[in-house]
């Protein structure tokens, strides 16, 4: 017969250090790598790891090939904890926030379709308006971001919006964005436009990984104009990484429209003319249902807010915040 644990017995029990004990476990997936970084021994280590397996009355993690790997009673452990804690920060920072006025941390998470525009305005303007938050960015794609925006380690998204509604997410849209094929000014290619239709199905391309929005959309646009897959050499979900491998070879991308104006002005990169145009895409904030928002992260929204109402009014690719904008 199965024994409900008790709510009781886990509340008067079950510590936080005992959550962030067992996350670091699963970071490290080593008792002695974790024994090593608190400064406690690895009897003690191994102790505390029993001491809460025997509070929950499960196992959590199970050596396997010389490794810990969580159960599957451990991995909904491990959620609930991440969950817990990343409550914990938002309370320290609401209350530090309510001490020291505008101030906190939020850690946003960037897709490659806002990383080179939306992203570096809004952060300019949330140090203009709020000079004392922090704001800790993680650049990567979709299929990382969600999980971890559900979880609640990152406080929102920034981006393309997802293609399908998420009941776990509330989203958006602030204004609609284009991606632009561009190339190397010298790309030999380029001195035979008027037969772009017999060579473009042969290029070498730099794109974003194959999950991802933009990788999607350039080649469903391709296949739709009968020029068949991109032959991928090389992926990376950082624009300027992208943009730096075309400029070192015949490689062709895609990045924002506005980003490939402002190269080109630059006379670092060339648009491709002649090239399929792209289907612009709706760019907005993604947050978790439910979730109270910490003030540091409803201060970077209202600075997103604020940054997308004057990219909106400008056209896709020709927008006036593109003169605010300078190369590194």
């Amino acid at each position: 017969m199965l024994r409900r644990i008790s709510d009781a017995v886990l509340i008067n029990r079950l510590k936080l250090r005992h959550l962030q004990f067992l996350i670091q476990i699963d970071e490290e997936r080593s008792i002695s790598a974790v024994a090593t970084k608190t400064d406690v021994s690895q009897p003690a280590a191994t102790k505390l790891l029993r001491e809460i397996e025997g509070i929950l009355e499960i196992k959590i993690f199970e050596r396997s090939r010389h490794k810990l790997e969580p159960t599957h009673e451990g991995q909904l452990v491990l959620a609930a904890a991440r969950h817990i804690l990343a409550e914990v920060r938002r309370l320290s920072e609401e209350l530090t926030a309510l001490q020291e006025g505008a101030s906190g941390r939020v850690v946003i998470g960037a897709l490659i379709s806002a990383s080179s525009t939306l992203l570096p305005f809004s952060i300019s303007k949330l140090r203009e308006q709020s000079p004392k938050v922090t704001a800790s960015i993680l650049e990567t794609t979709e299929d990382v971001l969600f999980p971890e925006l559900a979880i609640g380690n990152i406080d929102c998204v920034l981006g393309r919006l997802p293609a399908h509604n998420d009941p776990r997410f509330d989203t958006q849209e602030l204004y609609r964005e284009r991606f632009a094929i561009v190339a190397r000014r010298d790309n030999p290619h380029l001195s035979d436009l008027a037969n772009i239709g017999s060579w473009l199905p042969h290029v070498e391309w730099v794109l974003p990984p194959k999950q991802t929005q933009t990788r999607q959309v350039v080649e469903q646009t391709l296949m739709k104009q009968g020029l068949g897959m991109p032959r991928v050499v090389a992926e990376s979900v950082a624009v300027t990484v992208n943009i730096r491998l075309v400029q070192e070879s015949n490689a062709f991308t895609a990045i924002p429209y506005v980003m490939g104006k402002l190269y080109e002005r630059n006379k670092l990169l060339a648009l491709v003319p002649g090239a399929p145009e792209l289907p612009d895409t709706p760019i907005g904030t993604v947050i978790a249902r439910g979730r109270k928002l910490t003030p540091a992260t409803r201060l970077f929204l209202n600075a997103v807010a604020e940054v997308a109402r004057d990219m909106a009014q400008e056209a896709p690719g020709d927008r006036g915040t593109l003169d605010n904008l300078t190369l590194m």
